[in-house]
């Protein structure tokens, strides 16, 4: 008998949420970096 074929990606129904969740919770990487690197175009 054959084995059954298996993903190692499974859907996730709420992916988008808890990646929003995710995000909210860590904050934008981008302020942590504003506090080092000044992006002001002169």
């Amino acid at each position: 008998m054959p084995m059954k074929l298996r993903s190692a990606i499974k859907k996730d129904l709420f992916a988008a949420d808890q990646r929003r969740e995710k995000v909210d919770r860590l904050g934008d990487p981008l302020l942590a970096f504003e506090e080092h690197i000044d992006f002001v175009l002169r």
